[in-house]
C-alpha cells in the first residue's frame, strides 16, 4: 500500500467489484478512459474479476489498483497495463471516479505516489500514458507534471472512434533517470501543493 496525505493506493481485490462496477458504467467517466468499458453489469463483473486476478501472477501482463481515501473509501483507480517486464515499461489509465475528490489535489497526489510504485518497487524504466485529444482535465494535469520530467512523446493522429469521429490520442511518459531527478520535488508538490 502507498500512503499519502489525500489519498491511499492499495491492490485491488474481488471484493471491490462491486464498488468499481458503477465507475466503469458511467458514461461521462468512460469517454475519457483510453479504451472502451461500457458492458453490462454482469460483463464488467467477469472482465473486473479477471483483471483483478492479474494482481496475483508472478510476472502479469496489468495491476489494477483501488485509489481510497484517508478514510478508505474508494474514489478511483488505476490500472497499470501493457507490462513488459523485460524492457521495463508499462502503460497506465487512471481515474478519480468520485467527483467529490476531483479538483482537491488527489489526481497529483496519485500520480506522485504510483511514479513511486511504479519506479521504486516494481523497477521500471518507463511509464506512458496516452490522453485523447477532448479530455482537456487531464492533458492540462500531465503538461504541468513536465516540471518534474513528463514529457509528450507524440501524437497519434486520429486514433480512436469516439462521440461519431475519429480523436488523437496524446502519448505522455517519463523515465526513470527523469523521476530520479525530480522525485522530491514531486514529492513536496503532492504533500504541499507547492513546487
Amino acid at each position: 500500500m502507498m500512503k499519502g496525505r489525500l489519498v491511499d493506493i492499495r491492490f485491488a481485490k474481488e471484493n471491490d467489484i462491486e464498488d468499481i462496477i458503477p465507475w466503469t458504467l458511467d458514461e461521462e467517466l468512460c469517454r475519457l478512459l483510453y479504451g472502451s468499458l461500457l458492458r453490462s453489469k454482469n460483463e464488467q463483473a467477469v472482465f473486473l474479476r479477471d483483471l483483478i486476478g492479474q494482481n496475483n501472477k508472478t510476472f502479469p501482463p496489468s495491476l489494477f489498483f483501488i485509489i481510497e481515501s484517508r478514510s478508505g473509501l474508494p474514489i478511483g483507480f488505476i490500472n497499470l497495463h501493457s507490462i513488459d517486464w523485460r524492457n521495463r515499461n508499462l502503460m497506465n489509465d487512471m481515474a478519480i471516479a468520485d467527483k467529490g475528490y476531483r479538483g482537491r489535489g488527489a489526481a497529483i497526489e496519485v500520480i506522485s505516489l504510483a511514479m513511486k510504485m511504479i519506479f521504486k518497487e516494481l523497477n521500471m524504466n518507463k511509464l506512458s500514458g496516452n490522453i485523447y485529444d477532448f479530455n482537456e482535465v487531464s492533458l492540462s494535469l500531465y503538461k504541468k507534471c513536465s516540471v518534474f520530467g513528463v514529457v509528450q512523446e507524440g501524437t497519434l493522429r486520429k486514433h480512436v472512434f469516439k462521440f461519431g469521429r475519429y480523436h488523437d490520442a496524446h502519448i505522455f511518459s517519463i523515465l526513470k533517470e527523469d523521476y530520479d531527478k525530480n522525485c522530491r520535488v514531486l514529492d513536496k508538490f503532492a504533500a504541499t501543493g507547492e513546487k
